[in-house]
Order: C-alpha cells, then structure tokens, then sequence
C-alpha cells in the first residue's frame, strides 16, 4: 500500500484491493446522489440558471459531509464566504445542458461592464470539462476571463460588455476579442467573486 517511496498497489492484498475499488465506486455513487437529489438541491440557491450554495455551507461545512465531498470533486477546494463566493452554471437560459456540440453558441451580457460583478478584489468566469473537471484546452490558451482580462471590447454603448462562448473561433473581431471557448462537448462555468460585496454574499 503506502510506502516511503508512495502508494504501491502491487502490495496490497487481494481484499484490500477489493474494498479500496467498492469505495471508490461507492463514493461515486454517492456522489451521483447527492448531485441529482434533494440531498443537494435543497442547499443550492439558483438565480437565472446560475447555482451557488448559502455562505454559511462553503468553506465551513460543519457536518454537511456530502456538501464538503461535492465542492472537492468539482472544485478541490473553497475559501470562506468573506473572501469569496462561487456561482456554477450548466444549463443555459432555455434549461438546456451547456454544450459546444451543434454549433452552439451562448453570450454573457456584463451590463456594467467590468464592475458587473459586485467583487471589491477581482472576479472571472472559467469553463470546465463537464466529465473530468478539468480545463479546456484550445488554440488561444483562455481558460476564463474577468474584469482582469486584457483586450476586452464593449459594445456601442461604451459601457457593457459582451462575452462569446463558443466552440468555433468568432470571424467578427470585437466577439473574437470577448470570446471564452468551449469544448465541442458539455462544460460548466464557474464564476468566483472575490472579496465579494455583501449583494454577492446574500
């Protein structure tokens, strides 16, 4: 099992590979269910498609063990609310899974620009891998954007600005210039204020 020079599977007994396999689809499994019943929902508060879980679960779970094991498969980790807040999205404003196949294409209207997230540090938006949780790898190395992005264009206004999600590189330069690409599969997007104003928190 675990030695000094790391973890040895080959070591292991035939029984202990058993259980640590049953657990492992076990956690998954429970995982499943905590993602797909009210054993979660009942804690997440949505707002326009987007999902975040009340201040006083994240970064200090108490006994909300199940809350604890989803934050770290799909996020590793959580600061405590003062410091920021997490909001998730996978569907988009129809109630449709999030996905780049078929051409899809969605957009983020920032009405305030870059102040539209109410964040006193900084604030972005990255786009993960719906199966692995991990980023997406694409021809112009974005893996999120925010206030902090540079380049970024408003639209006639001066003031708002307009995020392109999509597979396939914009022709139109102002929307190559605000694009944040996708998989050509299922993603989710995860928005983190950071130093949140007591708005985001609430």
């Amino acid at each position: 099992g675990l030695t000094r020079t790391g973890f040895q599977e080959e070591k292991l007994s035939l029984l202990a590979k058993t259980i640590v396999n049953a657990s492992v689809a076990g956690g998954y499994g429970l995982i499943n269910y905590i993602t797909t019943h009210s054993v979660f929902s009942r804690f997440s508060k949505s707002n326009n498609g987007w999902n975040t879980l009340p201040a006083g679960l994240v970064g200090v779970y108490g006994t909300h063990y199940a809350v604890r094991l989803l934050i770290a498969l799909e996020f590793l980790g959580a600061n405590v609310p003062e410091e920021a807040m997490y909001f998730h999205a996978n569907i988009d404003s129809n109630g449709q899974t999030l996905t780049g196949q078929n051409n899809n294409a969605y957009t983020i209207l920032l009405l305030d620009g870059r102040e539209s997230i109410p964040a006193d540090a900084f604030w972005s938006v990255t786009m993960y891998n719906a199966t692995d949780f991990q980023f997406i790898g694409n021809p112009i190395n974005r893996y999120a954007i925010g206030d902090r992005t540079p380049g970024l264009i408003p639209n006639s206004d001066g003031k708002s600005i307009t995020l392109y999600l999509q597979y396939n590189e914009p022709s139109d330069p102002t929307q190559r210039a605000n694009w944040l690409p996708t998989p050509n599969a299922e993603f989710y997007l995860l928005l983190r204020a950071y130093q949140p104003a007591p708005q985001a928190i609430n």
